[in-house]
């Protein structure tokens, strides 16, 4: 049995997170980088069940230049913010309570072909990758690789959307 092992405070990641991967991708854009009259095409919209999760998300968008302007706790809210606020960018985790976030991605695509979702889960699955592009997603990213993460969000530093 382990002991002296506690869960992790959700306030207590995005700090941690922020501090790392600023001091690894010095090269990455920030949010003064962007041209002013491109930030109201770089908006975000989060789903993610996980409240660190949505931190860390939430901080490596912005760190990117982009501006978040609604996050989902499940596929439901998705669905709803990125119907509402028509965003550049829907950042979309796969397992969420009630609609999960394959659902949620194919509910979206529907109503607004044009939607950019970027699913960024911890579920390291070919066949969910696939079940996910079929579904309209443009990107299947695991969380563990921030480096792609970063790549996909780096267009906003060109005056791109993602």
């Amino acid at each position: 049995m382990l002991t002296g092992i506690r869960p992790i405070a959700a306030g207590s990641l995005a700090p941690a997170f922020s501090a790392s991967f600023r001091a690894r991708a010095r090269s990455s854009c920030r949010p003064r980088d962007v041209r002013k009259d491109s930030m109201t095409s770089h908006t975000a919209v989060i789903a993610d069940d996980n409240a660190g999760m949505r931190l860390v998300a939430r901080t490596l968008v912005e760190e990117a230049g982009w501006t978040v302007v609604a996050e989902a706790v499940d596929g439901e809210q998705a669905v709803r913010h990125a119907l509402e606020h028509r965003p550049a960018l829907v950042l979309m985790d796969y397992r969420m309570p009630g609609t999960d976030g394959l659902e949620a991605t194919g509910r979206i695509t529907a109503a607004w072909p044009q939607a950019t979702v970027v699913v960024w889960t911890s579920t390291e699955d070919a066949a969910t990758a696939e079940r996910f592009f079929a579904a309209g997603a443009s990107d299947y990213i695991v969380k563990g690789d921030v480096a792609r993460l970063r790549a996909v969000l780096a267009p906003a530093c060109a005056g791109r959307a993602a």
